[in-house]
């Protein structure tokens, strides 16, 4: 059960990564 939740933490957390690369990658 707590495996769904995980799941979706690191995919956010993933997410906000990716946003950060892009704007760094964009300087």
């Amino acid at each position: 059960m707590t495996d769904k939740r995980i799941d979706k933490a690191t995919v956010h957390f993933q997410k906000l990564l990716q946003d950060q690369l892009a704007r760094v990658n964009r300087i």
